[in-house]
Formats: structure tokens, sequence, C-alpha cells
């Protein structure tokens, strides 16, 4: 755990940190900056309903030549340039379905959909009515050049 003074993130007065507040700040102030970089970690909750809690950590900066590859332009927002897949034994994997109970409910719902008996009809739920979901996702494809496309269309603040 880091020092109270390098912590970031919403202000909760229960807390016994001191926290800065992340509106105020770009992950690119934290990670391009000396005082910071290396020694802050950066902590991101996705869904506060389900818990999606992420770790944010500065890799190194990025190689032009891997956006040429790729064929990415260079002015774009964002730019996905690996992912780990929701099934790490298959190398493969789709995003997480929105609200369908964090982790746990992920796991379960991906288990449902390889054939387990379903009494709530929770691959209904995804196929239909979920917000990322649809009849033809399959759980276990991630393809990073559509991530990239959906990434392409993302309006610069």
């Amino acid at each position: 755990m880091k020092e109270p003074e390098q912590m970031f993130g919403m202000v909760e007065e229960e807390e016994a940190h001191t926290y800065k507040e992340a509106a105020e700040w770009k992950l690119s102030d934290l990670f391009a900056n000396e005082e910071y970089r290396g020694k802050v970690d950066v902590f991101y909750d996705y869904d506060f309903g389900d818990g999606w809690d992420h770790i944010i950590t500065f890799v190194g900066e990025e190689d032009v030549s891997l956006r040429k590859g790729m064929r990415e332009p260079t002015y774009n927002n964002a730019f996905c340039f690996a992912g780990e897949p929701t099934d790490p034994t298959s190398n493969l994997g789709h995003p997480c379905a929105e609200d369908c109970g964090g982790q746990p409910g992920w796991e379960e719902l991906k288990r449902l959909l390889k054939g387990d008996f379903d009494p709530d009809d929770r691959k209904g739920w995804y196929r239909n009515d979920c917000a990322n979901g649809g009849p033809s996702l399959d759980p276990y494809k991630w393809d990073i050049l559509k991530v990239n496309d959906k990434l392409r269309r993302v309006k610069k603040k």
C-alpha cells in the first residue's frame, strides 16, 4: 500500500486514508510524471454495484511502430495493443456481460452458456436483454481488431 498522499480516488469521509479527487487527474498526470511514475497504485472500480476492480499498471511508453504494424492511425485517442481473455486456457474471450453480478456472476453465466441447467434463463437474459450481449455472442471470443474499431469511434474530450 502506498502512502496516503500518493492515493487517488473518490473522497470518502469514513476512509482512514487521504485521497486526491480522481476527477482532477488524468492517468498521464501519474504515469508521465517522475514524481509518481512507478510509485503509485491506480485502482479502478468499473461498476460499484458489481465490483469489477482493476489495477492499472504503467508498463512503458508507446512504441509508434506498434500502431503502424496494426494499421492504427497515430491520432487515435485510445488504442488497445493487448487484452487478457476471459478464458486464459483457450486465449479467447468476450468482454464481460454488463450487470451480470460481477466476476462470480460472469463465471456462472459462462458455465451456463456451455450447456449447464439454467432454471433462471440467464442465457436468455444475456442473448436478449444484456446491454452488451446478443444472440450470436460467444463469451469465449475476443477480437482486438473489433475492440480498436470501437475505440476509433470514441470522441476525444
